[in-house]
């Protein structure tokens, strides 16, 4: 484990009671990102989006639907996750040096958030994050769409499944019809 954050996030239940869950996040040398129950202590996921070390992790709970983790990684890119998809939202590439550490600052009069990020060749660099709000709609969509189509597949096979059981059941039918045939005719041979 190379870094460590946490996180507490409201959850509804199927019952739909709220609680809170609490997560640690862990940075590893294996470029994922565990997501541990704080309360159960189990593993709960792994984030996958890095090709190298995962060196630093930054949670966001400033945005309005969903607090943000944001990680860094010898990868030279940075990944925006929607912790309660446990989903990557973006991936910023293509950065000029390794980022050690960010840090995410609202402006005031609206101006939005600013990822910063400190960089191993000592240069601090700042990157608007107005487009955030639109990617996490879009995102939010996404995660519609398919659990829509999730649910038209589940329909589908359960379709499916009732046509092939009720095709069974006619020709067991027909194929008790038939026997019950064959033996009639066999006793009528007989007489």
């Amino acid at each position: 484990v190379l870094c460590l954050a946490t996180c507490k996030l409201l959850h509804t239940d199927v019952d739909n009671c709220n609680h809170f869950v609490q997560y640690i996040f862990s940075g590893s040398q294996d470029s994922s990102i565990g997501v541990w129950n704080v309360d159960t202590f189990q593993l709960k996921g792994c984030l996958l989006g890095h090709s190298r070390s995962v060196i630093n992790l930054y949670v966001m709970n400033e945005t309005v639907k969903a607090p943000l983790l944001l990680s860094t990684s010898r990868d030279n890119c940075i990944c925006i996750w929607d912790i309660a998809s446990l989903s990557l939202l973006f991936r910023i590439t293509d950065l000029p040096s390794l980022v050690y550490d960010i840090a995410v600052v609202s402006l005031p009069s609206n101006a939005g958030y600013y990822l910063y990020g400190g960089c191993q060749d000592t240069n601090v660099f700042a990157l608007s994050l107005s487009i955030l709000p639109y990617l996490m709609r879009v995102h939010y969509e996404r995660l519609k769409l398919q659990h829509r189509q999730q649910l038209e597949i589940e329909a589908l096979k359960l379709k499916t499944h009732k046509k092939t059981k009720k095709k069974k059941k006619k020709d067991s039918v027909v194929a008790d019809n038939s026997s019950t045939t064959k033996s009639s005719i066999a006793n009528l041979s007989a007489l």
